[in-house]
């Protein structure tokens, strides 16, 4: 909170939380198909066999409900 006072008037309170604001740049995401298909790249490339409590999002989850972004 920034307060300001000026001479012989009433104090002014200024809130940083108030007002709009609008990211002038977003940084690019994958949606869920790409997701996925980036996991499953990721499993394949690293010679190891995928296990539930590692990789639920493949195995355990419900891959047509999985919703990103």
């Amino acid at each position: 909170m920034i307060t300001t006072k000026r001479k012989g008037g009433r104090m002014h309170y200024r809130s940083p939380e108030s007002g709009f604001y609008d990211a002038s740049r977003t940084i690019p995401m994958m949606n869920t198909e790409q997701y996925l298909s980036m996991r499953r790249e990721a499993v394949a490339n690293s010679n190891v066999t995928p296990q539930p409590d590692i990789e639920p999002d493949l195995l355990v989850f419900d891959q047509n409900k999985i919703q990103i972004g």
